[in-house]
């Protein structure tokens, strides 16, 4: 009774299998769904063959045999598979971007500034000063400043 049970289980499962694959589920793949498919068909063939020692035995046996040929052959690929999740799931964020390809544009910053503090259009030129690129020129544009306190201190850093 245990092994009919068994039995219909397995071909249950077996025929869930290729309900999914026909039903072009998206989690499922023909590669991987149609060999579970024969592996648990051919289980289930071989233990009832077994049970009810029936005169197709052999037969069942050979087929079954065959068929876990077939899945011990695309378990070599599960391999491929697990390194690929995990060189994704390893990853550390976006990978770098390439290499521009010839040199970068010439860039021209422009630091608008009108009665601004010193210290305050100092530290900007600074940081500026400290830019990571090959080609670009600051201009400061001290709009209107009547003030010669405020613009030739500006005047003296650049």
């Amino acid at each position: 009774m245990l092994i009919e049970i068994l039995t219909f289980f397995a071909v249950a499962s077996g025929l869930a299998t290729l309900a999914c694959l026909v039903g072009r589920a998206a989690a499922w793949l023909w590669a991987g769904g149609a060999p579970a498919v024969m592996a648990l068909l051919a289980a289930s063939g071989e233990i009832t063959a077994l049970v009810n020692q029936d005169a197709v035995a052999g037969i069942s046996l050979g087929i079954a045999g065959l068929l876990l040929l077939l899945e011990v052959l695309t378990l070599t690929r599960t391999p491929s598979y697990a390194f690929e999740m995990l060189d994704v799931l390893g990853r550390r964020g976006a990978p770098a971007p390439p290499p521009p390809v010839g040199r970068p544009p010439f860039v021209a910053i422009q630091v608008p500034c009108h009665d601004e503090p010193y210290e305050i259009v100092r530290m900007t030129l600074l940081a500026l000063a400290r830019l990571d690129y090959p080609s670009y020129l600051v201009q400061v544009v001290d709009n209107n400043t009547r003030d010669p306190n405020v613009w030739m201190p500006l005047e003296r850093l650049c």
